[in-house]
């Protein structure tokens, strides 16, 4: 290790996950970026294989602009290639940075990260549900528009 006041990789993985348990907690923060950089134990494929391995929104900045968007207009129907084709509007006056889109897939609920751009999504899968969201530049979320896809 060379730095004996360096934590193992194991234990940051730990106590990520730790905080992630505990009710009230919004996050954690790693100092500095020079660890990730020198990447000791193989902590980056731990992070990113444990506590990271999905997509994650930014944390909303309220004190920039606290308008929620308005829940998007949603329609998603099954396709003839054994998948979901999602059409997304915006509704409202606030803008949309991104679209969260959740699936609930085999019990498990998986988030997708859209740019606002892409109206059209075509997802493949098999879904029980599908819930999206309009996100607005500033990180602020919509009601979400929850659908059963059965």
């Amino acid at each position: 290790m060379g730095d004996s006041r360096q934590w193992p990789a194991e234990e940051i993985v730990a106590q990520i996950e730790l905080t992630r348990a505990e009710l009230g907690a919004t996050g954690n923060v790693l100092f500095s970026m020079k660890t990730l950089l020198q990447n000791p134990s193989g902590l980056c494929e731990l992070l990113t294989s444990g506590p990271y391995r999905g997509p994650a929104l930014v944390p909303a900045s309220p004190w920039l602009d606290d308008r929620r968007p308005d829940p998007p207009r949603v329609s998603a129907h099954w396709t003839m290639d054994e998948g979901v084709q999602v059409d997304l509007e915006p509704a409202g006056e606030v803008p949309v940075r991104w679209w969260a889109v959740q699936t609930l897939e085999g019990g498990e609920w998986r988030l997708r990260v859209i740019p606002a751009e892409l109206r059209t999504l075509q997802l493949p899968g098999t879904f029980e549900w599908i819930a999206v969201r309009a996100i607005s530049l500033t990180g602020m979320e919509s009601e979400p528009i929850v659908s059963p896809l059965a």
